[in-house]
């Protein structure tokens, strides 16, 4: 009912624009902000995690000036989107870099032509994942906030009432897919890191990495083979590392106001093994 809904919706868009002349001179995307795990992974909804029926998502583009029907491989961002239709719309050179200045995604509307013929790679090496969100860091938190206002408690008086998330939970997620592989690292808000090496990643982070093109449904998490496939690991933490860098720039993993519990800041102690 929710697809068909969906599609009711956009066809009441497209028949006003055929019913005011404007179809013939007028560009439509359709894209979504992100999927559902719909029981796979034996998950529900969305949340901090890094699998395809989450993040990938569909992106459409209806061109009067290029034919439909076509798919293309190349791996994109919701970052792209916004310079990709500053270039649709036929800007200037001068008012296309004005409008575009400090955006980060990249503009993919050469592909429209010939999109069938584009590389994985021909926007973006990777696509970034980041997600942080307490709500999905600690479920028995979750539970007992849930429970406790049902009974009549106050939200306001979670923390009095000792009912608070375990914040060295590993719910925060960096994750980069380059078209292939999926590389995900899970690490506690407490524990917000930048690991370069091999010990650093295993120490700090809960460690996710999937070969998409053996194994679609990722079910098997190449990580569990550690001496034979450390060398990827590696090479794909940099990448991520290097999208983060370019993509987000400093990433300190705060999201609130005056951080967490009083005391955002790692310290020796939060960084323990």
């Amino acid at each position: 009912n929710c697809l068909r809904d969906v599609d009711r919706n956009i066809v009441m868009v497209l028949d006003e624009l055929e019913a005011s002349g404007l179809a013939d001179r007028t560009i439509v995307v359709l894209t979504a902000d992100h999927g559902d795990m719909d029981g796979a992974h034996k998950l529900h909804a969305k949340g901090a995690v890094a699998y395809r029926e989450q993040n990938h998502v569909p992106l459409l583009v209806a061109h009067p000036a290029h034919p439909g029907g076509r798919e293309c491989r190349a791996i994109t961002s919701h970052l792209d989107i916004a310079p990709t239709l500053v270039a649709l719309a036929g800007p200037t050179p001068d008012q296309k870099a004005r409008l575009v200045d400090g955006l980060h995604g990249k503009d993919f509307s050469g592909l429209l032509s010939a999109p069938e013929a584009a590389a994985v790679d021909a926007v973006h090496e990777g696509t970034l994942f980041n997600y942080n969100m307490f709500a999905y860091l600690d479920g028995e938190f979750l539970n007992k906030a849930v429970d406790y206002v049902h009974q009549g408690g106050n939200p306001k008086e979670l923390k009095s009432a000792g009912i608070v998330p375990d914040m060295m939970k590993r719910g925060a997620v960096r994750s980069v897919y380059d078209g292939r592989y999926v590389f995900a690292r899970y690490f506690s808000p407490k524990q917000h890191n930048r690991p370069t090496t091999l010990e650093e990643i295993y120490r700090l982070n809960d460690v996710e990495l999937f070969d998409t093109a053996l194994d679609p449904l990722e079910m098997t998490n190449l990580t569990s083979f550690d001496r034979k496939h450390r060398d990827l690991v590696v090479a794909m933490n940099e990448k991520l590392n290097l999208l983060i860098d370019r993509e987000v720039g400093e990433d300190r993993g705060q999201m609130l106001p005056g951080g967490v519990e009083e005391g955002w800041e790692v310290t020796a102690e939060t960084m323990a093994p």
